[in-house]
């Protein structure tokens, strides 16, 4: 089986699971996502930042970006959810249910994830693959 119709398979499966959930959301039950990103290399990539604002069942409650200029554009972009220049410090105090990492440099990415993780995130949307081994996260 070749790649691509293999992952296309995969994303649809994946999506059938949680779209009937996001779908029926009330408000009161809508998942509350927090975004991560690194301004200082490359902008948010696609769109990841602004793209659960469309997402039914799903809110923004805040984003992370290492760079002062960045993370004041990202909380204006993203309607003025809180904003953290650490995303480490943002898990700890937001307590999301969904991560989306953001940032647009792949060698960012493993940190971010197991970090998000280690805290018990129940889902974590990363578009891009992760560079770095677990063992090497560590060293973080």
């Amino acid at each position: 089986m070749k790649r691509r119709p293999f992952l296309k398979g995969l994303g649809l499966c994946a999506l059938s699971s949680v779209v009937p959930r996001l779908v029926r959301a009330t408000q009161a039950e809508r998942l509350r996502v927090a975004v991560i990103g690194h301004t200082g290399r490359g902008n948010y990539g696609h769109g990841l930042d602004r793209v659960w604002l469309d997402c039914p069942g799903t809110r923004i409650v805040a984003v992370a970006d290492a760079h002062a200029q960045g993370l004041g554009a990202a909380v204006k972009r993203l309607n003025g959810v809180k904003g953290f220049t650490d995303y480490r410090r943002m898990l700890d105090q937001v307590k999301p249910d969904l991560v989306s990492v953001a940032a647009r440099w792949p060698d960012q990415h493993c940190a971010m994830v197991v970090a998000a993780a280690e805290r018990g995130v129940k889902g974590i949307y990363l578009e891009k693959p992760m560079c770095r081994t677990l063992a090497e996260a560590d060293d973080m």
